[in-house]
């Protein structure tokens, strides 16, 4: 994994995973399990992952060197 250097700031750091599936669908979730999409595409996955930076001020998003998991049924 790396960060892609988007920090909010000093606070609670929360990490927005966002990294692809074994079914080509990429996801992002947030590392206590609060928060998962599923998306067509890496660069909609990013653009929510920014988005939702608003609940979550200082997250830092993350792209995972591995396929992810789906926490939550299709």
């Amino acid at each position: 994994m790396f960060n892609t250097s988007m920090d909010g700031g000093p606070g609670p750091l929360t990490t927005l995973l966002v990294g692809p599936d074994d079914h080509g669908h990429w996801l992002v979730q947030e590392q206590d399990g609060a928060l998962e999409g599923s998306f067509v595409s890496q660069a909609a996955a990013l653009q929510f992952a920014r988005w939702e930076r608003h609940a979550y001020p200082h997250a830092r998003v993350e792209l995972s060197a591995t396929p992810l998991v789906p926490r939550l049924a299709p």
